[in-house]
């Protein structure tokens, strides 16, 4: 039921609890944190009750892995929107999955008024693989719903004013601080509230690799990207549309890549197809294949003309997943987040695989595709900055 790992690290969390009532488990993706935290919830509250908040799409997993646990105590699972519907009264205690997605540097957020409320005086278990892979300032927010955060601060400012380290960056005359320097007293603070397991730790010897696969565009689908990036304006399927925003542009191209394009809140078709065309032939139609995108019309594509493989949300589903058990991982086209390029690679790592965990990476020679990868794999989000600096520098290529 637990593997060896699985009860030193519940072992350490425990005595964590019972001495500040909230412990972080900042495990690495696939890793088996979920069962480390169930074994540890169920020998401190026994047969009482749990709530859990994740995400959404990991609630199918948190329900599998407690049904093969089968603990005395009572899971309830859900996800992190529910939680101004809930009375924190049935429960004796929490975990928080995914725990993250709480990070955030600046004003806070509804999400972390609402959950707050909710868990404020319960003992806490947070949950990730990625703990600050942004901010480290972040982590104020994310300890920050419990009562028992190792920072007692009225405000993140005041936080920050004694943790933080000032980055000023002027735009249009104003200093605007950055938060993502920190002093190393911070994580001093943080790490004796932490349990760390690592797929070392677990047994996993089957690292993800990165395969890029660079697709050719056709002359007809570059010529079109190129009117939209130097006009924001263009004819598709005899309507006129126009594209008012830099953002706008970039979604617009990024979609065109792949043969589809949400305009106007309809999915349009375009005729190119050589990204799908790729797909088809290097990895087939089968069921052993996933194929994650992060746009809509992208995966409404690849399921009409590949339906038979499995298709993902790139963003959706880049947390709590496993996708081990696919013979091929494919991505189509991903969002513009350093963050979750690292936690969507690992879903096909998993302590029982035994062949190679690679990540194939679609990007084309017309788009903005191989500037994304290139930002993202590097840990930096692709931001319009970057998209507009490129296309000063390569109207024509979008680069």
């Amino acid at each position: 039921m637990y593997l060896p790992h699985q009860i030193e690290k519940s072992d350490q969390l425990e005595q964590i609890l019972r001495k500040h009532y909230l412990a972080c488990l900042w495990g690495a993706p696939r890793s088996g944190k979920t069962r480390t935290a169930i074994r540890t919830v169920a020998n401190l509250i026994n047969d009482k009750a749990c709530l859990v908040l994740t995400k959404k799409a990991a609630i199918p997993g948190w329900l599998s892995e407690i049904q093969a646990c089968n603990p005395k105590t009572n899971f309830y699972v859900t996800n992190y929107e529910q939680a101004p519907k809930l009375s924190g009264e049935p429960f004796s205690m929490v975990i928080i999955d995914e725990s993250h997605n709480l990070n955030k540097v600046g004003k806070m957020t509804q999400r972390f008024k609402n959950i707050r409320q909710l868990v404020y005086h319960k003992p806490v278990i947070f949950l990730t693989g990625t703990p600050a892979i942004e901010k480290q300032a972040g982590l104020f927010y994310q300890l920050g719903v419990s009562k028992f955060s190792p920072f007692q601060f009225k405000s993140f400012y005041e936080f920050f004013r004694h943790y933080g380290v000032s980055n000023q960056l002027w735009i249009g005359g104003r200093a605007i601080e950055q938060y993502d320097k920190v002093k190393p007293t911070l994580m001093a603070k943080v790490m004796p509230y932490v349990v760390s397991m690592t797929q070392v730790d677990a047994g996993i010897t089957c690292e993800a690799r990165d395969q890029v696969h660079l697709v050719t565009l056709s002359e007809q689908t570059k010529s079109l990207i190129d009117t939209i990036s130097k006009d924001g304006v263009a004819t598709i399927n005899g309507t006129t549309y126009v594209f008012e925003s830099d953002m706008a542009v970039r979604a617009a191209i990024h979609q065109i890549e792949t043969g589809a394009v949400l305009l106007e809140g309809d999915i349009v078709q375009l005729p190119n197809d050589e990204v799908i065309a790729y797909i088809a032939r290097i990895f087939g139609d089968k069921p052993d294949v996933a194929l994650m995108a992060h746009f809509r019309s992208t995966r409404h594509k690849l399921a009409k003309a590949l339906p038979r493989a499995h298709i993902y949300s790139s963003d959706g589903h880049a947390e709590g997943v496993n996708l081990a058990h696919y013979k091929h991982f494919v991505i189509v086209n991903s969002g513009y987040s350093g963050a979750k390029f690292v936690q969507r690679r690992e879903r096909i790592v998993n302590i029982n695989r035994t062949t190679e965990a690679i990540v194939h990476h679609i990007i084309t020679d017309g788009g903005i595709s191989e500037a994304v990868y290139n930002a993202v794999s590097n840990k930096l989000d692709y931001n319009l900055r970057l998209f507009r600096d490129a296309r000063k520098r390569n109207p024509k290529e979008n680069t």
